[in-house]
């Protein structure tokens, strides 16, 4: 008898262990571990495949991206370069060529106030009109 309990315990120790012989907390952890990395992997999938323009084939290669490891797809995502927007300065600071200067007209009480402002300025700035003769 002492062999068949010997056996059951080799048994039992070569079964592998998964992830509902844990206890619940240790699952949570790895279950948010493997979302972090299924976001990351999506993170560089959606970098790899990027410039694909054939929908059938984009689907295709983002299947078998997912079978890759992260370390890998990171590695493939960082031999892509990256895009680099010209203007991305220009449209930071506000600088436009022959436009107008961008207004914040929430910092102001009433816009209908600001705007009747506005309108005397104007027209406190407009010469007085030409008399014309016919001298």
């Amino acid at each position: 008898m002492a062999t068949n309990s010997t056996s059951k315990n080799k048994e039992e120790q070569k079964k592998p262990l998964t992830i509902d012989d844990l206890d619940p907390a240790m699952q949570k952890i790895i279950k948010n571990a493997q979302k972090i990395e299924d976001k990351e992997k999506d993170k560089f999938i959606t970098k790899i495949v990027a410039n694909v323009s054939d929908e059938e084939k984009k689907k295709t290669l983002i299947a078998n991206l997912k079978t890759k490891e992260l370390e890998e797809l990171e590695l493939l995502a960082d031999a892509i370069p990256e895009v680099e927007n010209k203007n991305s300065d220009d449209e930071e600071s506000g600088s436009y060529f022959g436009g107008s200067m961008l207004i914040d007209n929430a910092s102001y009480g009433n816009k209908d106030e600001k705007l009747k402002e506005d309108e005397e300025d104007i027209f406190a700035m407009t010469p007085p009109p030409m008399k014309w003769s016919d001298e």
